[in-house]
């Protein structure tokens, strides 16, 4: 009887100890969006070529990324309407890079570059980067 309930100690053991192995392997982390160009609150001329450059990371596998112009709330604008980036990807790794012409006239100086990146569990991130467009450089002299 003693010897009987040992096996089913090791046993219950057994079952917790594979269990919290399997468990190591789930997503536990939201992707990461890493964009190092352009830089927030960038400086853009009209008539200009935007250069675009960003990793996207998941500690398991990516799954789609979509980036696209808009306002601050993430709704496309007309002058931007076809800089709109969407695609399946897989891996733990991606190198996103985009050149965006810039028109020579805008309705407004001021866009946001909106970046939204899904992993293979369904986690979701975000990142948005303000643009500032003019005729002219903004900065401060």
């Amino acid at each position: 009887m003693i010897l009987k309930n040992k096996y089913k100690q090791i046993g219950v053991l057994g079952l917790l100890l594979l269990g919290g192995l399997s468990s190591c392997k789930k997503d536990k982390e939201n992707p990461i969006i890493t964009v190092s160009s352009p830089a927030n609150h960038s400086n853009i001329m009209l008539g200009s070529t935007l250069d675009v450059q960003a990793v996207f990371t998941d500690d398991k596998e990516l799954a789609e990324y979509h980036v696209h112009m808009g306002d601050q709330a993430g709704e496309h604008v007309h002058d931007f309407h076809d800089v709109e980036y969407t695609k399946s990807i897989t891996g733990d790794s991606y190198q996103f890079s985009e050149q965006i012409n810039i028109p020579e006239m805008l309705s407004s100086e001021v866009y946001y570059l909106h970046f939204e990146l899904t992993d293979a569990e369904g986690k979701i991130s975000t990142e948005r980067i303000m643009l500032h467009v003019g005729a002219h450089d903004h900065g401060h002299e």
